[in-house]
Formats: structure tokens, C-alpha cells, sequence
């Protein structure tokens, strides 16, 4: 959820997100939606998300391309970090994550693959 009550839904099997305004019968989507693949404006099966609450950047644990993936807006994303592997900027199948936006920045991966116990991290 964001700042003004707007509910973020990830949908892993169509490989998006849609935003929900309160009151709305339909969402809006705000990230992936353009098919099944690993092209920078596409996903793979995602399962982890956080939104950012000061920019409404959405990050994306995009799981089957084992990658983090930052949608800007609907039409602008970058691939943070990421690809098949054990290296610290690797990951194999991550899900969920968390973006710490105070100084430094610094975001948290649970790179389930890679057994990890907790969370692998990066900063960027």
C-alpha cells in the first residue's frame, strides 16, 4: 500500500502488477503485463515486491530470472542486479525483499535457491 491508500497487487502468474485506487472496480497496471520473458520490460514469474513510499517505485523479485528488477512507471524499467548463481550480485529463484530507503540504501533478497537463511543484500 502506498501513501495515498492505493493497494499494489502482484500477479506471479501473468507477471505483473496492478495498482488498485480505493473505491476502483478495475486495477491499473503499473509494472510488467507485456508476456512472459527476460527482456528488461518483461517477467518471469515474480513473487516478491515492495513499493517504495516516497517515489512509488515498485521492486520486483523477478524469481525465474533471477534477477531485481525497478519499475519506474509502467513504461520504465531497470534491472537493478541479478542472474543465475551463487555470486553476491546472483541469485537462483529469489522471492521476497525489502528496500531500505534511508542512507545508506540498501535492499534485502531471500534468495531461497541459494538456501540462504535469511536474506542476501546489495547496496546500491
Amino acid at each position: 500500500m502506498d501513501r495515498s491508500g492505493n493497494i499494489y497487487v502482484l500477479y506471479a502468474q501473468e507477471s505483473k502488477v496492478n495498482k488498485w485506487i480505493p473505491g476502483a472496480k478495475n486495477g491499473i497496471l503499473v509494472a510488467g503485463g507485456n508476456g512472459i520473458g527476460n527482456a528488461a520490460y518483461q517477467l518471469n514469474s515474480p513473487d516478491g515486491m515492495f513499493v517504495e513510499s516516497n517515489t512509488s517505485f515498485i521492486w520486483i523479485a523477478d524469481t525465474y530470472n533471477n534477477r531485481i528488477v525497478r519499475w519506474e512507471s509502467q513504461f520504465t524499467s531497470i534491472i537493478v542486479c541479478g542472474s543465475y548463481g551463487s555470486a553476491a550480485d546472483q541469485f537462483i529463484y529469489p522471492h521476497g525483499l525489502f528496500v531500505d530507503i534511508t542512507t545508506p540504501k540498501t535492499f534485502y533478497v531471500a534468495d531461497t535457491g541459494n538456501h540462504t537463511h535469511a536474506v542476501s543484500f546489495l547496496t546500491f
